[in-house]
């Protein structure tokens, strides 16, 4: 796992992950949280739809069908739009922390995740406001 410095407070989770099961648990736990949530099972489609604002967070697989993570990361960007973004990814050590490099992230998790070590993650550099 890598982190960087705190974030502001979150508005709202978007998740991009193509695994089914994954994004179905992801999403899950991000309501269990009581946080407003979307998934897509591709980039394409979260591209078309969310328009992620600096206080949202990202958690974003680096290797997608299609569009890439990078690339997602890349057009946000582009677009002015800066969620916090949270890499998850299976990738190989060398893939990965090019990645990682490639999109700075506030956080990256290898797969299979420890959903605990992300959220309280998320926790802690979005802490609720009061």
């Amino acid at each position: 796992m890598t982190v960087s410095s705190a974030q502001p407070s979150l508005v709202r989770v978007f998740i991009v992950e193509d695994d089914h099961a994954v994004r179905e648990a992801l999403s899950l736990l991000v309501d269990s949280l009581g946080w407003p949530c979307s998934a897509f099972s591709n980039g394409e489609r979260f591209l078309q739809i969310a328009r992620p604002c600096f206080k949202d967070v990202l958690i974003l697989d680096l290797d997608l069908p299609g569009i890439k993570g990078t690339d997602i990361a890349k057009t946000l960007k582009m677009r002015g739009e800066s969620p916090s973004i949270y890499l998850i990814s299976g990738l190989r050590h060398a893939a990965f922390e090019a990645g990682v490099a490639q999109i700075e992230p506030i956080a990256a998790f290898r797969k299979p995740l420890n959903t605990s070590d992300l959220f309280n993650t998320v926790v802690a550099n979005h802490p609720p406001t009061l």
